[in-house]
């Protein structure tokens, strides 16, 4: 995340504030999908969305000072890949999914630009 941030350009916005430039979007196996755990080439610990926080410098400052490793200061937003049968239901009913059954989320998708 560090050298994603020192090459990444800072963000660019349409006139309907949609960002058109500088942003990043990785896609990873949710960590309670069995995705994460079946391909041994992905590294551990599998990303859970708490992690996304630490990438904001300001939130380190207040939350982790101890944590001196990320030099990164990135917005994020996220959201879910989830299961096909889950994706054609009304948004209560994902939303129980998700909480309740381990297979729902089949990815995160995160999306990050430079502060």
């Amino acid at each position: 995340m560090n050298e994603l941030y020192r090459v990444l350009k800072p963000a660019e916005y349409d006139n309907a504030g949609k960002i058109i430039k500088g942003f990043a979007t990785i896609i990873v196996p949710h960590w309670a999908s069995q995705r994460a755990y079946g391909d041994l080439t992905h590294k551990w610990p599998a990303v859970s969305e708490f992690w996304f926080y630490y990438l904001d410098k300001d939130w380190r400052a207040l939350n982790a000072p101890h944590n001196d490793f990320y030099t990164c200061n990135l917005t994020v937003s996220w959201g879910y890949g989830m299961h096909p049968e889950i994706v054609a239901r009304n948004v209560e009913y994902q939303q129980n999914a998700m909480k309740f059954w381990k297979e729902a989320c089949s990815d995160i998708i995160a999306t990050m630009t430079k502060k």
